[in-house]
């Protein structure tokens, strides 16, 4: 697709380049075309039509022929045709081969016997010229290129400038027509140019050379000779046909509209027709001949047919030259070629459309000249003004290099206005660098003076800071250590307080002690007396086990009785004697646990007593801690009462040493706000005294650049 687009660009650039006359540019680029697609017959016509106007014909004749066989496209088939035809008439010296005269009734503009019967005399026909036809190639191997028009070249009769000519050029070729209706070849520049006989040309001599602009208007406008080898046209005047030197009046159809025409030639057929039959009615050849009446009636209509036929052909190639030598002149014109004149034929329509067109160049001309003249006069303006201002910059070249006292020449001319504004800006300037001078001066003494006195505060600033950072330095000293006292103080009186707290917890511990010894003293006595009403306890549980064992006992030797009395019953007796044993199994195990349960007791009751004894020990000890206890509460509550006289004391001196370090870090922060001070005003006369170095060194320098102005006071002073 890429690749597609791309030749359809290249395609359109040479065909560009064809009609821009550029046909070296046109060749290079229908070459790679039809090498990169050698089967597309479009490709190869355009080729054969650039090699064509390079008077390449034996090119031009191989590429219109494969275009001939790449496709069936009639209208490239009959451009091919025409450029085949061309391309032989090249190679056949410039001429074209002289065709022969179609038969009637094939070619209706085809010349016959009959034809020349009916010649009306047309004096105006030989003014076109019946020559080979010209495709105006801009020549790029030379700077110029130049076309003869001579009249002895071309001996043309009247039948061959009026039918041959139109015949072999374009009705057999159709080149112009096609390329008329045809979009394709719309774009080609091969343009046949017909040459007219009795032209005056611009030139003396009947050569004129092609680009050569006419004595009397340059319609050049200044873009055409971009070009190196830039087309044109050949100039013509305007040219009006010859009068008729004979005629027969009314038939004299130039003069005629067209409407007229429509009407006359008709007529003219009619009578011809008439005169024909009567002449034939007449004839004694046919005077006793039965064909007689076809005769009559078969010549009159040939007769009037040819007429018409004749009549109509020649209005045709009076039209179709006049709309040729309009189309002709009209690209002329857009070639920017303004001195072509279009001929005038007839005084119908289209001779007052030519005429039309010939008044307006004329009248384009002469604006044309009239604006190259305004343009002269401002070059020659231009000019003088340029002159001028070299002038006057040759005065005031002395300014630039400082030179005041220079003044430019005041004439009466454009500049002068300038020059006497220029000699006021100098003199105004003069007076200027003089103030500045004295200005400068002035300047580098006061910013020395107070560039001294700024140096020497500061330096008075900058030694009062020292001092004053010592100060400050030896307050902070103290400062700090008033601070260590202060927070030594609060520490004591930190420690004071906790001793006051841990007195008075050790105090209300005391007495809690005591609370709890008086609560342990009940609880042994309580514990005590439990322990004796437990020993008693077990006193009546030994009595009780004393009882359960002696029922044991006596349970026991039932238990065998029972026994003995079922063995003596028999089998009766059995089951009996099973429930007396086991009788006397639980009888044995309740002794046993009796025993047991006696075991128990003696060992209870020797615990509890030794815990009695245990216990009367420890209501001893308890009374012996409720006394000492007594004697803890009372020291604690002397060391409460001094506590409280130490804190007292320490919070007083606390107190002080806080006052005492508020008032030194105030005395710190006014030192330092004085250093500050002393530092920022050395700092500021510091920076004073910087900017009145640069005060005075720019001081100096302009000082140094005004004087190398040179003024009329300097002048005065050398004098």
């Amino acid at each position: 697709m890429a690749a597609l687009t791309r030749e359809q660009e290249d395609y359109k650039k040479a065909e560009r380049a064809y009609i821009d006359g550029k046909y070296e540019e046109a060749s290079a680029l229908t070459a790679l075309l039809v090498a990169s697609n050698p089967n597309n017959a479009k490709y190869r016509l355009l080729h054969g039509h650039v090699n064509l106007a390079l008077k390449n014909s034996a090119e031009a004749v191989k590429n219109y022929e494969s275009a001939i066989a790449l496709t069936h496209d009639t209208n490239i088939l009959e451009h091919a045709t025409w450029g085949i035809t061309e391309a032989e008439k090249q190679l056949g010296n410039g001429f074209p081969e002289e065709t022969e005269d179609s038969e009637p009734g094939i070619d209706p503009f085809a010349n016959s016997e009959e034809d020349s019967e009916f010649n009306f005399n047309y004096d105006q026909e030989e003014a076109y010229d019946g020559g080979d036809a010209t495709i105006l190639i801009a020549n790029h191997s030379q700077s110029k290129t130049y076309i003869s028009n001579r009249e002895d070249d071309f001996s043309f009769s009247d039948e061959e400038s009026e039918g041959e000519f139109f015949n072999d050029e374009y009705d057999d070729t159709g080149a112009f027509h096609t390329l008329q209706d045809e979009d394709i070849t719309s774009g080609f520049a091969a343009i046949e140019e017909e040459s007219f006989d009795n032209l005056d040309l611009h030139s003396s001599s009947s050569a004129t050379a092609i680009g050569t602009p006419s004595p009397g208007v340059d319609t050049d406008i200044g873009f055409v000779q971009t070009q190196k080898t830039e087309e044109k046209l050949p100039d013509f005047l305007p040219e009006q046909a010859p009068p008729r030197s004979g005629g027969l009046g009314i038939l004299d159809l130039d003069k005629l509209s067209m409407g007229k025409k429509m009407i006359v030639i008709p007529i003219v057929s009619m009578l011809v027709g008439g005169i024909t039959s009567v002449a034939i009615a007449l004839s004694p050849l046919l005077e006793d001949s039965k064909f007689k009446p076809v005769a009559v009636t078969g010549s009159g209509v040939l007769a009037s047919a040819l007429t018409t036929m004749t009549m109509g052909s020649l209005v045709a190639r009076k039209v179709k030259r006049t709309a040729d030598s309009l189309q002709i002149q009209m690209e002329a014109v857009i070639r920017n070629n303004l001195n072509v004149r279009a001929l005038v034929l007839s005084t119908d329509e289209l001779g007052l459309i030519a005429t039309g067109f010939n008044r307006m160049m004329e009248v384009q001309a002469a604006m044309v000249g009239e604006i190259k003249q305004k343009v002269s006069e401002l070059e020659q303006a231009k000019e003088d003004l340029q002159r001028q201002v070299i002038r006057l910059l040759d005065d005031v070249e002395g300014a630039a290099r400082g030179d005041l006292t220079v003044r430019a020449e005041v004439t009466a001319d454009v500049l002068g206005a300038v020059a006497d504004s220029f000699n006021l800006t100098i003199q105004n300037l003069s007076e200027i660098v003089q103030q500045v001078r004295e200005a400068a001066r002035q300047v580098n003494k006061g910013a020395a003076e107070n560039e001294s006195f700024a140096r020497s505060l500061s330096s008075d600033a900058l030694r009062q800071a020292e001092e004053l950072a010592v100060t400050l330095q030896n307050v902070q000293m103290m400062t700090e250590s008033i601070q260590r006292v202060a927070e030594s103080a609060r520490d004591a009186e930190q420690v004071a307080k906790l001793a006051y707290k841990t007195a008075h917890r050790g105090n209300e511990a005391v007495q809690t002690t005591l609370a709890g010894i008086v609560n342990i003293r009940k609880t042994v006595e309580e514990s005590t007396r439990k322990v004796k009403r437990l020993g008693e306890a077990s006193q009546e549980i030994s009595k009780i086990v004393g009882l359960i064992s002696g029922v044991a006992s006596r349970t026991n030797y039932l238990a065998i009785n029972a026994s003995l009395a079922a063995a003596k019953a028999g089998d009766a007796g059995k089951e009996f004697a099973l429930i007396a044993d086991e009788i006397r199994q639980l009888a044995d195990r309740a002794a046993k646990s009796s025993k047991e349960i006696e075991q128990i007791v003696l060992q209870i009751q020797s615990e509890t007593n030794n815990v009695q004894l245990t216990m009367d020990k420890g209501t001893e000890q308890v009374i012996d801690g409720m006394r000492r206890a007594e004697q803890a509460a009372q020291a604690l509550t002397d060391i409460i009462t001094v506590s409280e006289q130490i804190d007292n004391l320490v919070r007083s001196i606390t107190e002080d040493t806080i006052r005492q370090t508020e008032t030194s870090r105030t005395v710190s922060h006014v030192m330092q706000s004085v250093e500050l001070s002393a530092q920022e005003t050395s700092e500021e006369a510091r920076r004073v005294s910087d900017s009145l170095q640069n005060l005075v060194a720019v001081a100096r320098n302009l000082q140094e650049s005004v004087e190398r102005f040179r003024v009329d006071a300097d002048k005065n002073n050398r004098l």
